[in-house]
């Protein structure tokens, strides 16, 4: 039988944090930037823009040990979710739509 602390014992922590962000991809004017401005929300509470192009809510999720896990970026979009991480080892990016789950592994 599997207690709490046997669990524990067979576990690794691959989290340490995660920050919610809005990248805002066009200025007050709605001319485009070269580079999103990136900001973290103070209440931790982001509307999901109905158009990703103009803004974007994302959460970045920092890995424990980076040399054996990399940082997983979420972006949360009004027709799916993308997970991405910049990677060799297993996955890189995830996709999920109402209809469908596309995975994306060492380039393939």
């Amino acid at each position: 039988m599997t207690t709490p602390s046997s669990i524990s014992k067979t576990t690794r922590r691959l989290w340490k944090s995660a920050q919610l962000y809005i990248g805002f991809h066009t200025d007050q004017q709605g001319n485009v930037r070269n580079q999103p401005k990136v900001w973290p929300p103070k209440n931790a509470n982001a509307t999901i823009h109905s158009d990703p192009k103009v803004q974007e809510a994302f959460l970045e999720v920092r890995a424990e040990d980076r040399s054996t896990t990399r940082d997983v970026q979420i972006k949360l979009q009004p027709d799916k979710i993308v997970l991405r991480r910049d990677s060799d080892i297993g996955w890189e990016g995830i996709v999920v739509e109402d209809d469908s789950v596309a995975i994306r592994v060492n380039g393939a």
